[in-house]
């Protein structure tokens, strides 16, 4: 009996201790963030998400959110223009699929996770979407916050959002 507490009592000590890297995000969260700019950005945390990629009959890639086990973030830029303008729409979106756990991300290549740049205005040109294969991203995610640093660009695609520098506050 004795030796049963002792037991007991050493396995509670062992989990116990053990801690947790898995879902520190558990509700989805909508943010603005600050920007320098005139047109700020907006911020919509997924978590038990994935980013589904998908070609069309005409070769067009779309992509798309499904349900799944990972952490989608999705950055938006809309152009705030007159409402008088009826073409005036434009709309860039940066998604990022990650490990929805604790983790301190430091990559110059994209190859273990999926980054896409969406470009939707009416434009002649460079309208869809875009993987990024490289670029510089730091990322820190844990209960209390999400820190990301991502610079990337696109060979001959016009863009205006391709830096970012947030800490986002998750509680």
């Amino acid at each position: 009996m004795r030796l049963l507490k002792l037991f007991l009592i050493t396995c509670f000590i062992v989990f116990s201790a053990c801690k947790s890297n898995k879902i520190p995000i558990t509700k989805t969260l909508k943010k603005s963030l600050n920007t320098t700019g005139k047109n700020p950005y907006q911020i919509e945390i997924l978590p038990n998400a994935k980013l589904f990629i998908s070609k069309d009959n005409f070769n067009i890639t779309k992509v798309t959110q499904h349900k799944g086990h990972n952490l989608v973030l999705k950055f938006i830029y809309k152009k705030q223009v007159s409402k008088n303008i009826a073409d005036g729409n434009y709309r860039e979106v940066l998604f990022i699929e990650i490990p929805n756990f604790k983790q301190n991300l430091h990559l110059t290549q994209f190859k273990n996770i999926k980054v896409w740049f969406a470009r939707f205005c009416y434009c002649r040109d460079y309208v869809g979407y875009f993987k990024i294969k490289q670029g510089n991203l730091n990322l820190l995610l844990n209960k209390n916050y999400l820190k990301i640093k991502i610079q990337f660009s696109l060979n001959n695609i016009p863009q205006v959002l391709n830096f970012i520098d947030q800490k986002i506050f998750i509680k």
